[in-house]
């Protein structure tokens, strides 16, 4: 008989049970030889199965539910009308509001915490398109403050370039930094954020600093897309 194959999200989520069924059954076990407790040790266990299996129905509707309106915003936000096609939006400017106006509502629609982030990350870059910088700086602060790698990462790149467009060297500086710090086990996009810092300290003048960031790049990421850019710094600075 050929075996049945699955796919990646139904393995995982058989995986899952199968953990599930496994702390089941040595809970059972564990209650086997102590007669006078099995009972009610039994009632608890199919009450607290219970609340499992309600629970995780609710967070995987929930996903779903938050998933399906961050699609549509999303379409919205990428929306390129077909040749010949008539547009949807009659300027790009209305085409952002309305995108703007999905993330808001997903964000009302109390999703997911990863939805919740994605969304609001969106939304910057909607005021953005907007020229509502302010309202963009903070999302973004707020954000780069709160999230986790690698998705941390991604905010502080479209954060420090911001406020580095802003003119707000310094603070764009202490993002990279943050960044630079840390490990490429956390933040998979080192290579990148050095190149960004390198290039930012040599238009600040800190001449020897850009130089360390480029050496760290063409050092450690030999194979990296953004080495020979960063050797060519080197070579302009003489190093």
């Amino acid at each position: 008989m050929a075996q049945k194959k699955y796919s990646h999200r139904k393995m995982k989520k058989m995986m899952r049970e199968d953990e599930f069924a496994s702390t089941i059954d040595k809970v059972i076990n564990g209650i086997k030889p102590h007669k006078t407790i099995a009972v009610s040790g039994v009632v608890l266990l199919f009450v607290v199965v219970g609340i499992y299996v309600i629970a995780t129905s609710y967070t995987h509707n929930r996903q779903d539910s938050s998933e399906k309106m961050m699609s549509k915003a999303l379409e919205i936000y990428y929306y390129q009308p077909a040749k010949g096609e008539t547009p949807k939006y009659e300027t790009p400017r209305a085409q952002q509001e309305a995108a703007l106006k999905e993330f808001e509502h997903v964000i009302d629609e109390k999703p997911t915490r990863s939805v919740a982030k994605r969304a609001r990350f969106y939304m910057a870059a909607d005021y953005i398109k907007l020229n509502q910088l302010d309202k963009a700086i903070e999302t973004l602060s707020a954000l780069f403050a709160e999230s986790d790698y690698p998705f941390k990462a991604l905010v502080g790149v479209k954060y420090a370039a911001l406020l580095q467009n802003q003119n707000k060297l310094e603070d764009a500086l202490k993002v990279y930094d943050q960044m630079a710090d840390k490990d490429i086990s956390q933040n998979t996009i080192k290579d990148y954020v050095l190149l960004q810092k390198g290039k930012l300290l040599k238009k600040m003048g800190k001449l020897d600093e850009a130089k360390a960031a480029f050496n760290i790049l063409v050092e450690q990421f030999q194979n990296s897309r953004y080495e020979k850019e960063a050797q060519s710094q080197l070579d302009q600075m003489g190093s």
